[in-house]
């Protein structure tokens, strides 16, 4: 048994950034988000979001990173045609580049700063050519600080790094792929010359590639795309302050946002993340004023949307007509992480560390096959579906993003509980679970039943083996938490003994010099 004690999250983090940044898309476009627009983190690869983009300034030191007519590229036995070819952002700016004779190549000269790893990154797309072969050469020292050989085999590239290190390669939706690559012990005083060789080099071949948005950066690894014409372009760095909520897409419209003004009986408005409505003839205070007045003047109805799956309540449910996307901070280690209250097809937890990039990806059904035992089952029971499921292998990062999507038609989810995980021992058999259910049933004067259906919350007592030695260390665990809501785990994959709530009593008993018993009863929240 384990217990996950939460770290809250509470409202939007702060983010500036004073220019434009480009970003990929769900759809697997490349976009750019004005200046001070915090940017989802999709690969194009995937249909869940990663995180949010948090980079530092950036350089693409590659001239005319999108057109290869110009004369910045230099061309031998390369003819380039401009704009044949749908670009990653959906526009046709991408250039065609042709060998006409056997190792033709088209090259600039990159100016890199400072002996290291460089960052190389280019989309390509498959023309005629079996082959294409992307080479950064110091020509000085007459060494090779990264070759890609890249095979095509039905439109379908397959990389073979013999210098340097592939560190992504993305699918976009318009056809192209993103080779992001780190080319190795980089001389900068040396020349150092990015070669594109549409057919191969040492081939023997002749024949087209498809070439677009080249970038060359004084850093390791790539980072996103920065568009450059006559000289080098910049990217301004990325600035995020504070915890809680970094990025969702579900929107804030549940109501309009309080404004000063008069607001007349019945009226509801957005304020400080929560709903309020107004409860007299007329007002002109603010929400949270006049729901603290001893005559109120507005009545507090629960969070927004957005935030219902934040609040501590699960049956107040975030919801929306496709899929739940969400990226939190939470400024402290966290290593687990709870649903509850869930619709939908599956769930992914994403952890994404400033310095490390993504350190874990995982996504877990929702859809419960236990109790499929025979053919008729399989053929006629109900598709049952899990509404409470736990992450609890996260890595412990103390500064990263944790990002999760909730995949569905519609998309529920109840609460999201994100915090350190404790164990307390081992769950036995003997443990109990039920529910309490507060829907109401009477009769009336003819003896007719009245159901009046309402919330029900889980409960479980805990039959628990506790390490003797461990057995102060457990009590004062249970003691810290006695008003806090905490996530009960009695096993992982037994949705049924995962519980969010308070616990009512524990008891330990100093069974012997080995191990103890312990009982836990916990109720859980509506």
């Amino acid at each position: 048994m384990r217990i996950i004690t939460p770290i809250n999250v509470t409202g939007p983090t702060t983010f500036t950034r004073a220019g434009t940044a480009t970003y990929t898309t769900k759809a697997g476009l490349l976009a750019t988000a004005a200046a001070g627009e915090l940017r989802p983190y999709y690969l194009a690869t995937e249909t869940h979001l990663m995180g949010v983009l948090i980079e530092a300034a950036g350089t693409n030191l590659a001239l005319q990173s999108e057109d290869f007519t110009s004369a910045s590229w230099a061309k031998t036995n390369v003819t380039p045609t401009a704009n044949t070819t749908t670009d990653p952002k959906g526009t046709t700016t991408a250039d065609t580049l042709n060998a006409t004779v056997a190792d033709g190549v088209a090259s600039q000269t990159i100016t890199f700063t400072g002996n290291a790893d460089k960052a190389i990154s280019i989309w390509l797309d498959a023309g005629t050519a079996a082959a294409t072969h992307i080479i950064l050469q110091d020509t000085t020292a007459s060494a090779v600080r990264l070759r890609a050989n890249v095979a095509w085999a039905a439109g379908v590239p397959t990389v073979t790094m013999v210098t340097g290190t592939m560190v992504l390669l993305e699918t976009f939706a318009s056809g192209l792929y993103r080779l992001q690559m780190t080319a190795t012990g980089v001389i900068a005083a040396n020349t150092n010359s990015l070669r594109i060789y549409p057919a191969g080099l040492g081939t023997a071949a002749t024949g087209t590639v498809i070439a677009w948005g080249a970038q060359a950066e004084n850093v390791s690894k790539p980072t996103s795309y920065i568009a450059t014409t006559t000289a080098a372009a910049s990217r301004v760095a990325d600035a995020m302050t504070g915890t809680g909520l970094a990025f969702s897409n579900v929107p804030e419209t549940d109501y309009p946002q309080w404004s000063a003004g008069t607001y007349t009986l019945g009226t509801r408005r957005l304020y400080l993340l929560k709903v309020y409505e107004v409860i007299v003839a007329s007002t002109t205070d603010n929400p949270a004023t006049g729901a603290a007045l001893a005559t109120p003047s507005w009545l507090l109805i629960g969070s927004e949307n957005r935030y219902k799956m934040f609040d501590q309540t699960i049956s107040t449910q975030t919801a929306q007509a496709t899929s739940i996307e969400a990226a939190v901070t939470p400024g402290g280690i966290v290593n687990a992480v709870a649903f509850f209250g869930l619709s939908g097809n599956k769930v992914t937890v994403t952890v994404d560390d400033l310095s490390e990039g993504i350190v874990y990806d995982t996504t877990k059904s929702l859809q419960d096959y236990t109790s499929i035992i025979d053919w008729y089952a399989y053929f006629f029971d109900d598709i049952v579906q899990r509404s409470d499921i736990v992450f609890l292998d996260l890595p412990s990062y103390g500064s990263a993003t944790l990002g999760f999507t909730i995949e569905g038609v519609a998309a529920e989810c109840g609460e999201v509980v994100f915090g350190r995980q404790k164990i307390l021992g081992v769950s036995n058999y003997g443990t109990s679970i039920s529910i309490q259910d507060y829907s109401i049933k009477s009769r009336d004067a003819f003896g007719n039943t009245i159901i009046t259906q309402r919330a029900f919350s889980k409960r479980a007592d805990y039959d628990v083996t506790v390490e003797t030695a461990a057995v102060s260390a457990v009590q004062q665990a249970l003691a810290a938490i006695r008003t806090t809501p905490t996530v009960f785990v009695g096993e992982e994959a037994k949705a049924e003994t995962i519980v969010y709530g308070f616990y009512r009593a524990f008891n330990i008993v100093l069974a012997n010099p080995s191990v103890s018993d312990c009982t836990v009863e916990v109720e859980g929240l509506v």
